[in-house]
Protein backbone atom coordinates (compact mmCIF):
# COMPACT_ATOMS: atom_id res chain seq x y z
CA UNK A 1 0.00 0.00 0.00
CA UNK A 2 1.14 3.54 -0.76
CA UNK A 3 -0.71 5.27 2.09
CA UNK A 4 -1.22 4.53 5.76
CA UNK A 5 -3.63 6.53 7.91
CA UNK A 6 -3.65 6.45 11.68
CA UNK A 7 -7.08 6.55 13.32
CA UNK A 8 -7.95 7.00 16.97
CA UNK A 9 -10.31 4.18 17.94
CA UNK A 10 -11.14 5.33 21.49
CA UNK A 11 -14.88 4.98 22.16
CA UNK A 12 -15.45 3.08 18.90
CA UNK A 13 -17.65 0.01 19.25
CA UNK A 14 -16.83 -3.32 17.67
CA UNK A 15 -20.01 -3.01 15.59
CA UNK A 16 -18.73 0.31 14.18
CA UNK A 17 -15.35 -1.27 13.40
CA UNK A 18 -17.03 -4.16 11.57
CA UNK A 19 -19.12 -1.74 9.45
CA UNK A 20 -16.06 0.42 8.80
CA UNK A 21 -13.98 -2.57 7.65
CA UNK A 22 -16.74 -3.69 5.27
CA UNK A 23 -17.07 -0.25 3.72
CA UNK A 24 -13.31 0.21 3.44
CA UNK A 25 -12.89 -3.18 1.74
CA UNK A 26 -15.35 -2.00 -0.92
CA UNK A 27 -12.95 0.83 -1.84
CA UNK A 28 -9.86 -1.42 -1.65
CA UNK A 29 -8.61 -0.17 1.72
CA UNK A 30 -7.54 -2.34 4.65
CA UNK A 31 -8.26 -1.46 8.30
CA UNK A 32 -6.05 -3.01 11.00
CA UNK A 33 -6.47 -2.80 14.76
CA UNK A 34 -4.30 -4.68 17.17
CA UNK A 35 -1.86 -4.52 20.00
CA UNK A 36 0.63 -1.71 19.40
CA UNK A 37 3.53 -3.94 20.47
CA UNK A 38 2.61 -6.55 17.85
CA UNK A 39 2.01 -3.96 15.10
CA UNK A 40 5.35 -2.30 15.89
CA UNK A 41 7.13 -5.65 15.82
CA UNK A 42 5.60 -6.50 12.42
CA UNK A 43 6.55 -3.12 10.93
CA UNK A 44 10.08 -3.32 12.35
CA UNK A 45 10.44 -6.82 10.89
CA UNK A 46 9.32 -5.52 7.49
CA UNK A 47 11.88 -2.68 7.73
CA UNK A 48 14.74 -4.98 8.64
CA UNK A 49 17.01 -6.45 6.01
CA UNK A 50 16.45 -10.22 5.65
CA UNK A 51 19.11 -12.52 7.02
CA UNK A 52 19.84 -16.14 6.10
CA UNK A 53 18.69 -17.31 9.56
CA UNK A 54 15.14 -16.10 8.99
CA UNK A 55 12.50 -18.59 7.90
CA UNK A 56 11.26 -16.39 5.03
CA UNK A 57 14.71 -15.33 3.82
CA UNK A 58 14.29 -16.83 0.33
CA UNK A 59 10.98 -15.05 -0.14
CA UNK A 60 12.16 -11.64 1.09
CA UNK A 61 15.79 -11.42 -0.10
CA UNK A 62 15.12 -10.34 -3.69
CA UNK A 63 12.21 -7.98 -3.04
CA UNK A 64 13.49 -6.25 0.13
CA UNK A 65 14.26 -2.56 -0.01
CA UNK A 66 14.96 -0.05 2.78
CA UNK A 67 11.83 1.72 4.03
CA UNK A 68 12.93 4.30 6.62
CA UNK A 69 9.60 6.12 6.24
CA UNK A 70 7.94 3.33 8.23
CA UNK A 71 9.81 4.51 11.33
CA UNK A 72 7.36 7.44 11.54
CA UNK A 73 4.50 4.95 11.60
CA UNK A 74 6.09 2.93 14.42
CA UNK A 75 6.62 6.06 16.50
CA UNK A 76 3.02 7.19 15.99
CA UNK A 77 1.47 4.00 17.39
CA UNK A 78 0.29 5.18 20.82
CA UNK A 79 -2.96 4.47 22.65
CA UNK A 80 -5.92 2.94 20.83
CA UNK A 81 -4.75 3.43 17.27
CA UNK A 82 -5.91 1.72 14.11
CA UNK A 83 -4.22 1.75 10.72
CA UNK A 84 -5.92 2.12 7.35
CA UNK A 85 -3.83 1.09 4.35
CA UNK A 86 -4.81 2.15 0.84
CA UNK A 87 -3.62 2.88 -2.66
CA UNK A 88 -6.79 4.80 -3.45
CA UNK A 89 -8.22 8.25 -2.94
CA UNK A 90 -7.96 9.54 0.63
CA UNK A 91 -11.12 11.58 0.10
CA UNK A 92 -13.11 8.36 -0.31
CA UNK A 93 -11.67 6.99 2.93
CA UNK A 94 -12.57 10.20 4.76
CA UNK A 95 -16.16 9.94 3.51
CA UNK A 96 -16.42 6.38 4.85
CA UNK A 97 -14.97 7.37 8.23
CA UNK A 98 -17.20 10.44 8.50
CA UNK A 99 -20.28 8.36 7.66
CA UNK A 100 -19.51 6.02 10.58
CA UNK A 101 -18.55 8.72 13.10
CA UNK A 102 -20.72 8.92 16.22
CA UNK A 103 -20.69 11.11 19.33
CA UNK A 104 -18.61 9.68 22.18
CA UNK A 105 -20.61 8.78 25.29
Amino acid sequence: YQTALLVDVDNVSSKQIIKLRQKLRAIDAHFVCGKNTLMKAAINYKMGEPTAEQEDYETRKDSWKPMPELEKLVNALRGNTGLIFSNGDLGEIKKVIDAEAREAP
